[in-house]
């Protein structure tokens, strides 16, 4: 009787482990869900347990219940990697004032020939001025040095305006060499010294 009692046990626990083997598959599913998921577990072992005998479904449900705990599994406290980055339109780049030897401007060499530029902000509203050689943009003194003015919104590319070219007789060509203010230095081909107020928009 000792040795049947003693291989009873043993057939006991080796049958609730490979139960508790069989249902551990879905220990990550229940740690991912929650406790939802470990209700739907508890649900399924103690319907099987109902056919066991006692002491094997008290040993059965013990093993499934240590395999999933009743807390739901942390959340990850890593924050997802956004799936679009946020573009140079969103946080477009900041503008820079000041003289500009760069020869770049919003219409061609044939219509005005840069020599070099000014950028600022004048009276709320951001303005790109660029000092050369008066063209075909304004027939009429093609061929004179002067400046010519654009203007847009002060916090983005909108609403620009063409304020014009502002020629200068007797030059072939201006360039910026100072600004104050407003005010803005120019030098000419014959080294004659001119000053452009920005805001009155005229020499002085």
């Amino acid at each position: 009787m000792i040795r049947v009692r003693g291989s009873m046990r043993w057939r006991v626990a080796a049958i609730a482990v490979a139960g508790v083997t069989t249902l551990s598959v879905g220990v990550g599913i229940a740690q991912a869900e929650g406790n939802s998921a470990r209700d739907r577990v508890l649900r399924d072992a103690s319907a099987r347990a109902v056919h066991m005998p006692t002491a094997k479904a008290s040993l059965f449900m013990k093993g499934v219940n240590g395999a999933f705990p009743t807390h739901p599994a942390q959340k990850p406290t890593t924050l997802p990697t956004p799936s679009t980055l946020p573009s140079a339109a969103d946080h477009p780049a900041p503008r820079v004032g000041g003289i500009s030897e760069l020869r770049q401007a919003p219409f061609s060499q044939a219509g005005f020939a840069v020599s070099n530029a000014y950028f600022g902000t004048v009276g709320g509203r951001w303005f790109g001025v660029y000092a050369g050689t008066v063209g075909q943009l304004d027939p009429a003194a093609s061929g004179q040095g002067g400046i010519y003015i654009v203007t847009t919104d002060a916090k983005s590319n909108t609403n620009w305006r063409n304020l014009g070219p502002f020629p200068q007789a007797g030059t072939t060509w201006l360039k910026i060499t100072a600004s104050s203010g407003t005010v803005l230095t120019l030098v000419s081909d014959t080294g004659a010294s001119y000053a452009f107020n920005l805001a009155a928009l005229k020499y002085r």
